[in-house]
């Protein structure tokens, strides 16, 4: 799945594609539905003017004059930008522009979400999410204060949108290999100067994958269809059996709520 870095990525991609004074004249569903129903609000008028892209946790938020839309790319979605309406097999949605270009989303799995928002700018999915953690006004006492908070563990709790949003599995076990945290010890355990310092190499593990054009596991590609390069950087996540960089043990994978999560037994003790 798509991570806060992957997102932004294509958050950037995508508003760099949209030339001054363009607009889209046309928005075609190729499929009825992707996590939830697509459909066109009754009252849109074309063209749609005065667009802007932005990112929220791992949502790309578009606004235009009057309104916007919003889109998760779920486990497998992605946007293409084109020149001309090149369809590839599980294309969803397609946006024609005024100047003659193409975005396309494509998603296997269907699990993305594309929804309008309402006059309000609001959506559910938007609703009661955390900080950001690359913001520049991050609160770092509040949010050691969320985290101090739970009895969870420390693994599950950064992952939690409610309280930081953006840092999906690959980026929790980087970060906490880094900070050097058992992936499985209990968030409240965790003194606060610790948890600081998990926070601040959050935020340079996710900046440092921004840099390299995030992480392509899977099915995550940019806008144009290249890849990104981050997963040669990765120092635990999918290197079990393979030893550890700084101490030579030998790298584990545990399947833990669902998900594989990758440590080092002597560093993260």
């Amino acid at each position: 799945m798509p991570e806060l870095p992957e997102v932004e990525i294509v958050t950037r991609q995508l508003k760099a594609a949209i030339k001054s004074q363009d607009s889209i004249v046309e928005i075609q569903f190729l499929s009825p539905k992707l996590r939830t129903e697509l459909k066109l609000p009754k009252n849109l008028k074309f063209p749609l003017t005065e667009l802007n892209v932005e990112r929220r946790s791992k949502f790309l938020v578009f606004s235009y004059l009057g309104g916007g839309f919003i889109s998760h790319l779920g486990m497998t979605g992605s946007w293409r930008v084109l020149n001309s309406p090149l369809l590839k097999k599980h294309d969803h949605i397609l946006i024609k522009w005024k100047s003659g270009a193409v975005w396309l989303y494509n998603d296997p799995r269907r699990f993305g979400v594309f929804e309008f928002l309402d006059v309000r700018q609001s959506s559910k999915w938007l609703a009661n999410l955390g900080q950001e953690p690359l913001s520049l006004d991050i609160d770092f006492e509040k949010l050691i204060d969320k985290i101090k908070n739970s009895s969870r563990a420390i693994k599950d709790t950064i992952m939690d949108a409610k309280i930081i949003v953006g840092v999906g599995n690959i980026y929790a076990c980087e970060s906490l290999y880094l900070a050097r945290l058992n992936p499985f010890k209990a968030a409240q355990k965790i003194s606060r100067q610790d948890l600081k310092a998990l926070l601040l190499v959050i935020q340079k593990v996710l900046s440092q994958a921004i840099e390299k054009g995030g992480s392509s596991i899977q099915n995550f590609s940019h806008s144009d269809g290249s890849k990104g390069q981050y997963q040669k950087e990765h120092l635990v996540y999918g290197r079990d059996g393979e030893k550890c960089v700084h101490c030579k043990t030998i790298i584990r994978r545990k399947l833990f709520h669902g998900r594989g999560t990758f440590w080092c037994p002597k560093c993260q003790k």
